[in-house]
């Protein structure tokens, strides 16, 4: 019977491997640009675009790293046209004027998208929460990283 189930193991464990081989294929070949990347000058409220190709069936989040080197997340809409936006995002604190953002822009399964809106919103409650991760979902994709620079006005939140 072991002998069955270590066969049963191995089969499986190759057509999961060859799965996953196929999805890093499809991954890799996307392409995500940030709009001018180097000299962009955010609000505190910020809505972010750019371009994306080849994403498949993949969703579109971007990460903003804090000053503690944790992160958070937003889902960004990918049009037909392969432009993208994302929504309306706070980052970095009120007084941090002039700071770099690392911005990561990077792909998710739609089911795993789905999981993390699920967690982000029940983190905001409606209440204006929010959410922080010590990393990146173990399954993101393409990971592309920018910095904006936070602008040396605005102080308002989203």
């Amino acid at each position: 019977m072991s002998t069955a189930l270590v066969g049963l193991a191995t089969i499986i464990g190759t057509t999961v491997a060859v799965l996953q081989y196929a999805d890093e294929a499809a991954a890799s070949s996307a392409e995500l640009s940030l709009d001018s990347p180097d000299s962009l000058v955010v609000p505190r409220c910020a809505v972010l675009g750019g371009r994306a190709s080849g994403t498949g069936d993949k969703r579109l989040w971007l990460a903003f790293q804090t000053s503690s080197r944790l992160y958070t997340f937003t889902e960004a809409s990918i049009r037909s046209d392969g432009r993208w936006s994302s929504s309306p995002k706070t980052i970095s604190g009120a007084n941090d004027h002039d700071l770099a953002v690392p911005v990561t822009l990077f792909l998710l399964p739609a089911h795993e998208s789905q999981f993390l809106s699920g967690i982000i919103a029940r983190a905001n409650n409606g209440a204006g929460g929010y959410w922080l991760a010590s990393s990146l979902p173990a399954t993101a994709t393409n990971a592309t990283t920018f910095r904006v620079k936070r602008d040396s006005v605005s102080e308002d939140p989203c």
